[in-house]
């Protein structure tokens, strides 16, 4: 009820975990009952935000670690023809960890469907791991001799965390490769050096059935359709990521730091020493 009533068209979202959308096939479309008490609140307090504003508001959770993802995709292995798999369910984990296999494809079973997520270390901006689609779960790698998953760190600094689909690979933060495991056409998977796979089939994937999720379609529309009510956050938003490439002792008011720069404007000296175009 409280999702109708204060998240607008985010409502549709609920219907992608099982729990509401049975609940909505048994008792129908308006199986969160009477809203009109909702509505009278909302028309007393008047110029409430969208719930988009607020997902903007907080860009660095659901921007740029990848909540709100431009696109989500099943991975399929090029040579068996079979997709990555995420073995638990939609939402939370209870156990704060899953598994994974490769699985025949099924478009139509959100399990199959993965996207980019966590923040770079580097620049706190998206993505540097994988995350499983409606979920809080992120390709962790090999554990305990099983493909796994664990709960996202978003600020990107669980190194085990950091994967990444480049050229056709799903390579980890030290180049290792995850291809299938020893065996004909197996189930199971494994990491190791990228070459190690040849034998194998190889270790190369391919994006399929690539889409933009409701989320963020919502989230986008919203913003087009409503540029005044971002106006201001936008504005502010984009201060700070000015502020990201300023080194953090000089960031407050009055800290003594001057900007080196060339006559013409076009180059400054950096924070190691380099001259470089300024951006």
């Amino acid at each position: 009820r409280a999702m109708h009533a204060w998240y607008g068209q985010f409502a549709r979202k609920l219907y992608d975990f099982p729990s509401f959308a049975h609940r909505r096939q048994r008792e129908g479309d308006q199986w969160y009952g009477d809203m009109s008490n909702f509505q009278e609140v909302k028309n007393r307090l008047q110029g409430c935000r969208p719930f988009a504003w607020y997902l903007r508001r907080f860009k660095a959770v659901y921007e740029d670690a990848g909540l709100l993802p431009p696109e989500i995709f099943m991975l399929k292995h090029e040579t068996s023809g079979k997709c990555l798999q995420f073995l638990g369910t939609a939402g939370t984990s209870g156990s704060g960890r899953e598994g994974t296999r490769l699985w025949s494809c099924d478009e139509n079973n959100h399990r199959f469907f993965w996207h980019l997520a966590n923040r770079r270390m580097s620049d706190g901006t998206c993505c540097s791991g994988l995350r499983a689609w409606n979920t809080d779960q992120c390709f962790q790698g090999m554990v305990g001799g099983t493909a796994s998953t664990v709960v996202c760190e978003l600020s990107g600094l669980d190194q085990t965390q950091h994967w990444r689909w480049r050229d056709g690979q799903l390579e980890d933060g030290r180049g290792n490769c995850l291809g299938p495991s020893a065996g004909t056409w197996s189930k199971a998977l494994e990491s190791g050096p990228c070459l190690s796979f040849r034998n194998r089939g190889g270790a190369r994937w391919t994006k399929e059935a690539v889409r933009m999720p409701l989320e963020t379609e919502v989230y986008q529309r919203e913003q087009r359709e409503h540029p005044e009510v971002f106006a201001k956050i936008n504005e502010e938003l984009k201060m700070q990521d000015a502020m990201r490439a300023v080194p953090a002792p000089c960031r407050k008011m009055n800290s003594g730091c001057i900007l080196l720069a060339s006559q013409d404007g076009n180059t400054c000296l950096d924070d190691s020493g380099h001259i470089v175009p300024v951006s």
